[in-house]
């Protein structure tokens, strides 16, 4: 189980990441990239570790993920959700189908971000997106 002061970081990092991904237009995972990312902002050794792997997998099960958003967000398509949102949707999503974080947790921690760097009603938008999909996961778990 990771430090939550730790895994708060690893949150906070992939979103400033991945949204310097979606400004550069990089839509694949960049190992340059990440380890200039790190070094511009003095990243430990220890969030790196788990930063990797945050950046690398929801880079790379992007489709997955916006699948399940778009499935779970009712009257709004995928490019209509600004690049925040998404970003913070994206990273929760992984979060939530990890299953190693109680699915509040990551729930609150998408919220807080929303709060921090989305609009005025990011959090509430995030909150029932998640809601949405949360509920997708747990039906999926119970079918097996």
């Amino acid at each position: 189980m990771i430090n939550s002061r730790i895994e708060s970081q690893v949150r906070r990092h992939t979103l400033q990441f991945l949204y310097q991904c979606e400004l550069l237009k990089i839509y694949y995972f960049s190992k340059n990239h990440f380890e200039r990312f790190c070094h511009n902002f003095e990243i430990s050794e220890d969030v790196k570790n788990i930063l990797v792997t945050y950046c690398s997998e929801t880079i790379e099960r992007s489709d997955e993920f916006q699948s399940l958003l778009e499935s779970s967000s009712q009257n709004w398509s995928f490019e209509r959700i600004n690049k925040i949102d998404k970003i913070i949707l994206l990273i929760a999503i992984y979060e939530l189908k990890q299953n190693d974080v109680p699915q509040k947790v990551v729930i609150n921690e998408a919220i807080n971000l929303a709060k921090e760097y989305g609009q005025q009603a990011s959090s509430k938008f995030v909150n029932g997106i998640l809601d949405n999909i949360k509920e997708k996961i747990n039906s999926k778990l119970k079918e097996k």
